[in-house]
């Protein structure tokens, strides 16, 4: 856990121009950029973590699901829109933690599905609308 945290104060977020840059060096194969991305995503996804009003049953899955997350990521690269236009056609380029968000919060509930000792009935009723 402290290994993801030390990175994640080191690498803060990027500004969004350089970050296209490294992901449109990234589509084309270069490694180094991902890596760098990757470095600096790994705040993003600490911050979902911790964030996530399932912490309390999560808390023990952080390697697990950061490791997966940043997985994810490599996938999400190739498929990252670099000219994204939003509903009225006007080009709307987002930061990729943006792109992501939805993907991270996926694998958080997947966590808590694979999760044998959760007791579901214990759990509050607006987390019945999760499963």
């Amino acid at each position: 856990m402290d290994f993801y945290h030390q990175i994640a104060n080191k690498y803060k977020k990027l500004p969004l121009k350089y970050e296209r840059k490294l992901i449109s060096s990234a589509k084309q194969g270069n490694s180094a950029s991902k890596e760098i991305l990757l470095l600096h995503l790994t705040g993003f996804f600490v911050f979902r973590f911790y964030t996530s009003p399932y912490l309390p049953l999560i808390i023990n899955s952080f390697d697990d699901i950061t490791q997966d997350c940043l997985v994810l990521a490599l996938k999400n690269i190739k498929t990252y829109k670099m000219r994204y236009k939003n509903e009225e056609g006007i080009f709307q380029p987002v930061h990729f933690s943006t792109y992501m968000w939805k993907g991270v919060t996926g694998i958080i509930i997947s966590s808590l599905k694979n999760r044998k000792e959760i007791c579901f009935s214990d759990l509050p009723e607006y987390y019945d609308a999760l499963f």
